[in-house]
């Protein structure tokens, strides 16, 4: 039987918390007791099968951990909608640019084996690579690159991407490019020119970036579903297909190969329990693989972002103060540490996000293009840091269950 929608919006209410943010940086809020814990996964739960239920979203995961605890890893709905079967917590789902948060901790690691320096500029490891201004390679290095201060304007040769153009022929066109400013100089979110990262990572050790990813994190940390690459989603034994709307209804499609060409950007895929092991090793949990010494570079910010803070939505609300770091965004959540990556692709969404001071972590992930389950995410970190209650979730009129949503 499928959830009305006043039920849905009572879970919502049931999701808030309850004490009010302050102006000034706080302290951390002391850990959510065991029955704190039981009731913030029961909620999850029915909110899990509340959204899917309500024909949203076809399938939703979701992870909520502590350094030392899973606290809930778990799948929602069906993978799709006509003939799917159940999502659950070993769903593999794409990731699109969460992936630069793995690319990071891929980086930060080989950094420290000493095959790579974060300052040694990007022509030494690629001396094939041209831009407009000769001086640039000679002055991009790898922390520019991850942290997207390339001097490149945004999203620079994006739509080629999205027009099918292949990766090589976009780096050998680098050269034909205006910069907006020096490297290092100014902030321009990038796609294209964060893969270089890999490229390096690839020619520094010999093997391929999937390769290093299952042998640097993927194994070591047991991330048995996690991959990289569209073969490897739709070869996984239960994953989610991408789902867009037409005529009002949700329809399956096939993963789109566009931003797999961009594998350190936007190339990995993983399900709700592996997204639960990587936000404990951000948080720490996993010294023998990231060290503190690796997570404090990779969060670390190295610029501002003030534009990310703007808009009614929670970042308007509940950031304070946003910049990137190395594949991660660093923001002020009303007073608290948060590091946090979104990721967007045809058919698939995610947000991900931990709060290190608070030891906790935040990951939801579905397989549509609506933005209803987004609300999820500032829900959870409120009820974490017991922040006045608001209603992010914002169930658009219309729904329909999953199961009922095509004829």
């Amino acid at each position: 039987m499928f959830r009305p929608l006043h039920t849905f919006l009572v879970l919502l209410m049931l999701l808030a918390g309850s004490a009010q943010a302050a102006d000034r940086p706080l302290p951390p809020v002391a850990p959510l007791n065991a029955a704190q814990v039981q009731a913030l996964v029961n909620d999850l739960k029915l909110a899990g099968e509340a959204i899917t239920d309500s024909g949203q979203v076809p399938a939703l995961g979701i992870a909520v951990v502590t350094s030392s605890e899973v606290l809930l890893a778990e799948g929602f709905g069906v993978t799709e909608v006509r003939s799917g079967g159940s999502a659950d917590a070993n769903t593999v789902f794409r990731l699109a640019s969460l992936s630069k948060t793995l690319t990071a901790g891929l980086l930060a690691l080989l950094v420290q084996e000493r095959f790579l320096n974060w300052t040694t500029p990007l022509e030494a490891y690629m001396p094939g690579v041209h831009f407009k201004n000769p001086q640039t390679a000679a002055e991009l290095n790898l922390e520019q690159l991850l942290s997207h201060r390339t001097g490149l304007p945004h999203h620079t040769f994006d739509l080629r991407i999205e027009a099918n153009e292949e990766f090589h022929a976009l780096v050998d066109a680098f050269g034909t490019v205006t910069p907006k400013c020096r490297p290092g100089d100014c902030y321009a979110y990038q796609n294209v020119a964060f893969s270089l990262a890999g490229v390096v990572a690839e020619a520094a050790t010999g093997d391929f970036i999937d390769v290093l990813m299952a042998k640097r994190l993927f194994l070591p940390l047991g991330m048995q579903n996690a991959s990289m690459g569209r073969t490897a989603l739709v070869n996984a034994e239960s994953w989610a297909r991408p789902h867009v709307r037409r005529r009002g209804r949700w329809r399956a499609v096939d993963p789109l190969p566009t931003y797999y060409r961009l594998p350190a950007a936007a190339g990995a895929n993983a399900s709700p329990a592996d997204l639960a092991i990587w936000l404990q090793a951000l948080l720490g949990a996993r010294p023998d693989v990231l060290d503190s010494k690796a997570l404090a570079q990779i969060g670390e910010t190295r610029i501002d972002t003030p534009t990310e803070i703007r808009g009614n939505g929670w970042r308007g609300v509940r950031l304070r103060q946003a910049g990137y770091g190395l594949g991660v965004r660093v923001f002020d959540y009303a007073g608290h540490r948060l590091i946090f990556h979104a990721g967007a692709v045809q058919g698939y969404r995610a947000l991900m996000g931990v709060l290190p001071d608070n030891d906790f972590g935040v990951v939801v992930i579905w397989n549509s293009e609506t933005s209803a389950p987004s609300g999820l995410f500032p829900t959870i970190l409120d009820r974490r840091l017991q922040l006045a209650g608001q209603q992010w979730i914002k169930l658009p009129k219309g729904g329909r269950p999953a199961r009922a949503a095509v004829r």
